[in-house]
């Protein structure tokens, strides 16, 4: 006698339901621990998710058969489970973006002159030679600026010590500068400097060619303690300022040296209020970490952010304790991740040393590459520098504009991505939580008054370069007290608009 076999249960559409229900769960967890989006928000999702769940648990019990259905249930299953991942990956993306930075490096080179600059001046040096390797040089004499970088260059000098003995012997000077004329004038024969004050060194004029005149016969990298200051833990309660600097410099980030873009931006997020103030690089200002000695603003950023920071909050006359350091050169990649940004150019103008470079006067769109040209470009603008940050201003505020969109919730993978790697800050995810879901919560527009300090231009002893004279900007006065009263103001929660500060006022 045959067996009787039974029917073979198929699973039922609420089957699938359950599974639903278990994703919608997940979900809500998932955005609601990740902090991602404004409270309100989750709301609006727990009571979509909770009215889909009704109509579709109707649907699967009373027709627990039906194909259709089942097929729906598992659609909006995967769906939901998809999101449900999607919300953690995203979270640890901006959780690595905001990592506190807790060390960073330093690298010390040792510079000796070249053959051919050694022998277009034979009345300056004994040896015309000009060796590759550190081992040749021992006897020889180190020029070190020991006041200035004691703690790298004593490093790179116990690194040396460990490959050649203490067959060496040194000079110090009492400044960067100085230290770098020893080595042209043959007062000694390596030259031990960190690598930020390279490009400090080819902006004066006795120097530019540094470059190519020397070359690096050993690096040494140094951990060091940044210990920087921390930012503020929250965005969205009261105002605040971020400096935001960069230079065009190729390389790693560092929270130690020149910033060729100096941009403040004070916030006051419950009136939707911020003034941006540019400042040319050249700015003749005080250096806290010189006695206060004037300098170069783009100078402070050598002895590190903190000073660059105490130095501007003293000068404008607020508080300003957060920064983002950026790369000028690797930028157009953070530009390319936001699709591009739009502009209104104000006149039109070329690239100096490339004639194919052209942009129109009106409405533009810059994607990477062609942004960092508009924002590099000084030689052929009718106001040179100064043009040049009226331009960095532009783009700025076009980026601003694009971040605070949004549209930007659709791109924010490849937002995370191109800022991967790309900036230094501290500012805490938390804080930056706090400010998109404020943001989300309450789409803010905006309003953006920026302002861009001129000055005269001349030469001035700076408080790093002590006997040389350099090229300085001297802001002036009346627009630099102009811009502090409606910071004021802002700080207060007044109502302000745009003001015209132009040379002449």
């Amino acid at each position: 006698m045959s067996e009787i076999q039974e029917p073979k249960r198929k699973v039922g559409a609420g089957f699938f339901w359950l599974v639903q229900l278990i994703a919608s769960i997940l979900l809500v967890l998932a955005v609601y621990t990740t902090n991602l989006l404004p409270l309100s928000w989750v709301f609006y999702l727990i009571s979509f998710l909770s009215l889909l769940l009704v109509i579709t648990g109707y649907l699967s019990f009373k027709f627990y058969r039906n194909g259709f259905i089942k097929f729906i249930d598992i659609i909006l299953s995967v769906s939901l489970l998809v999101c449900a991942i999607i919300f953690p990956y995203y979270n640890a993306k901006v959780l690595k973006l905001f990592d506190s930075l807790s060390n960073n490096k330093a690298r010390i080179n040792l510079y000796v002159m070249k053959e051919d600059y050694k022998s277009a001046h034979p009345d300056y040096f004994f040896n015309l030679e000009s060796s590759d390797n550190l081992q040749d040089y021992a006897y020889s004499t180190f020029i070190t600026s020991m006041e200035v970088d004691g703690e790298n260059q004593a490093y790179a000098l116990n690194e040396v010590s460990k490959e050649i003995g203490n067959s060496f012997n040194t000079t110090d000077r009492d400044s960067i500068l100085a230290a770098v004329e020893a080595l042209y004038l043959g007062e000694g024969d390596v030259l031990v400097m960190s690598q930020r004050y390279e490009s400090f060194i080819r902006d004066t004029e006795a120097y530019e060619n540094f470059k190519n005149e020397t070359k690096i016969i050993a690096s040494y990298e140094r951990e060091v303690d940044t210990n920087t200051r921390k930012g503020d833990a929250s965005l969205t309660k009261a105002p605040f300022a971020v400096f935001v600097g960069g230079n065009d410099e190729e390389g790693e980030l560092s929270v130690e040296g020149r910033t060729d873009v100096n941009i403040v931006l004070v916030v006051n997020p419950n009136t939707g209020q911020m003034i941006q103030v540019n400042l040319p690089r050249d700015s003749f200002i005080p250096n806290p970490d010189y006695g206060y000695a004037n300098d170069k603003l783009t100078h402070l950023g050598m002895s590190g952010i903190d000073n660059t920071l105490e130095g501007l909050s003293n000068y404008l006359g607020l508080s300003i304790n957060n920064y983002i350091l950026i790369n000028f050169t690797t930028y157009r990649e953070v530009i390319d991740s936001l699709g591009g940004i739009e502009i209104y150019n104000p006149y039109a103008f070329g690239f100096w040393d490339n004639p194919n470079i052209w942009f129109e006067e009106g409405d533009l769109k810059l994607d990477g590459e062609n942004a960092l040209l508009y924002v590099r470009e000084r030689k052929t603008l009718p106001d040179g520098d100064f043009g040049r940050v009226m331009h960095q201003q532009i783009v700025m505020k076009a980026i601003i504009k694009k971040l605070t969109s949004k549209q930007m919730i659709y791109r924010l993978g490849n937002v995370l991505d191109g800022l991967q790697g790309k900036f230094l800050t501290n500012l805490s995810s938390e804080a930056i939580y706090g400010l998109t879901q404020r943001q989300l919560a309450e789409g803010t527009d905006w309003d953006t008054i920026s302002y861009r300090l001129q000055g005269d231009t001349g030469l001035d002893y700076c408080a790093i370069a002590p006997g040389e004279a350099l090229s300085v900007v001297y802001p002036y006065e009346y627009q630099v007290e102009i811009v502090r009263e409606e910071i004021q103001k802002l700080l207060r929660g007044e109502t302000i608009t745009q003001l015209e500060i132009s040379e002449g006022n």
